[in-house]
């Protein structure tokens, strides 16, 4: 809902400054694509499945193949939003091993002619 809202409050904005008129909340139909796609990568990147070894490089490849096609059939002014980051060992005072994790979100756009936009 607080996206929805975000949406909303943004196209308010840009229809004050009068840059690209009234957009609506038909601006969200490419968005909610992109939210749909981080939800599916995160289900399936390798790390979240805690597999080991070989059966960790298989699921990198098998992530690869869902990743790939979405990069390629993303259509004009469509987004998606991609997770990544990294997690860090670190000593906690009570002498335990902890993880602590490093969280960035990226967004890709198709801006048309084969160009595209990434925003970390």
């Amino acid at each position: 809902m607080s996206f929805v809202c975000h949406v909303y409050q943004e196209e308010q904005v840009i229809g004050i400054k009068g840059s690209r008129g009234s957009l609506g909340l038909g601006y969200l139909e490419n968005n909610y694509y992109a939210m749909e796609c981080a939800i599916r990568l995160i289900s399936i990147l390798p790390h979240s499945t805690g597999l080991k070894g070989d059966m960790l490089d298989n699921s990198f490849l098998q992530f690869m193949g869902i990743f790939i096609p979405l990069i390629t059939n993303l259509g004009y002014e469509q987004s998606i939003l991609i997770p990544g980051g990294w997690q860090t060992h670190y000593s906690h005072p009570d002498g335990t091993q902890k993880l602590r994790a490093h969280l960035l979100l990226y967004h890709l756009r198709n801006s048309g002619s084969n160009r595209y936009s990434l925003s970390v």
